[in-house]
């Protein structure tokens, strides 16, 4: 039943789901407890993907896990629909399935309950040009930012000429959006304390060479920049990477294989961003809860000493060769 909720939610139904999950607590921070919260994650990732706006709401509780192990009231296993409730034992060797009112209003009853003593795991950002305007509104206050994608984040740069010339298509009060969103992450990137870490792939910089696509804008914005300005934003981030105010590290997708589609921010230990961009989908949330949050974070924070990046030195060789083999070749 669960894992036909993706293909539904992708028919265009407007049907709505709250969802309940149990993590483990953060004691110890016990290496088994934090795969066991991101093995949740993942296994609730297609949902999000295929769900647009709020159709799909995640809450969570702490507890021991295997303290459900003999609990048939509510948990592990409870589903709702308008009409049936559907009760599942832990080994998955019996159910209680009904649509008697009374059994149903117990087990609603048990459920709105439960919600109330749960937190939000998961905040949507919507899509489109309002990300934009809900980022500014809840813009974090950090003084490292990591990001992992197919391409380095380019909005710290004075990138304000580029937008001048191609986002003239749009509105006067889109544009001010757009301006006053790039100005002030301008603003950030120049505080003294402020760094920023960005992985990215071989294919992301040469999709914005070959295309003149930068894919951390609103596909509403993708014009295919000019060769020369393709050339000046690649000059920007050899730059700021030699001055050492950004860090910025090439993934060996031989080792480890990244979907161009995905964008991971880490701001802190408390909040990270998720965007999925594709044809079909485009899903953009934060994830709120603290110890998937955590790992993240520890996991971007710890990359650039990996074996599955290329160190300073190589990516900066890589990327100005880049440079010079598509100022030679002039496309």
């Amino acid at each position: 039943l669960f894992n036909l909720l993706p293909s539904i939610l992708r028919s265009g139904n407007s049907l709505s789901i709250e969802h309940i999950v149990c993590l483990e607590g953060n004691e110890g921070q016990e290496a088994g407890n934090l795969g066991y919260n991101l093995k949740t994650l993942g296994v609730i990732m297609p949902i999000l993907m295929a769900s647009s706006g709020n159709s799909y709401e995640v809450f969570y509780y702490y507890e021991k896990i295997s303290s459900h192990f003999s609990n048939s009231v509510l948990m592990p296993y409870m589903i709702m629909t308008h009409e049936y409730v559907i009760n599942i034992s832990t080994d998955l060797e019996y159910a209680l399935i009904s649509r008697d009112k009374d059994t149903y209003k117990l087990f609603e009853q048990l459920f709105l309950q439960k919600k109330k003593n749960c937190r939000r795991m998961i905040r949507r950002i919507p899509t489109g040009l309002n990300f934009l305007q809900n980022f500014d509104d809840n813009r974090p206050s950090s003084t490292d930012i990591y990001t992992i994608g197919s391409q380095p984040c380019f909005g710290m740069f004075p990138v304000n000429d580029l937008l001048k010339k191609y986002c003239t298509p749009v509105s006067p009060e889109i544009f001010s959006l757009i301006s006053n969103f790039f100005t002030e992450n301008q603003k950030f990137y120049r505080q003294e304390e402020f760094h920023m870490t960005s992985y990215f792939t071989k294919s992301g910089i040469q999709n914005l060479m070959e295309r003149g696509v930068l894919e951390e804008l609103p596909t509403e914005l993708y014009v295919s920049m000019e060769p020369d300005d393709r050339l000046k934003l690649l000059k920007m981030l050899i730059t700021e990477i030699k001055s050492g105010k950004y860090k910025a590290y090439l993934l060996d997708t031989e080792k480890f294989l990244y979907p161009p589609e995905l964008t991971i921010s880490a701001f802190n230990l408390t909040e990270a961003n998720i965007i999925y961009l594709s044809p079909e989908v485009e899903a953009r949330f934060t994830i709120e809860e603290q110890s998937l949050t955590r790992i993240i974070y520890n996991f971007l924070e710890e990359l650039k000493v990996s074996t599955i990046v290329f160190g300073s030195e190589e990516t900066v060789a890589w990327l100005e060769s880049t440079y010079a083999a598509y100022k030679n070749t002039g496309n």
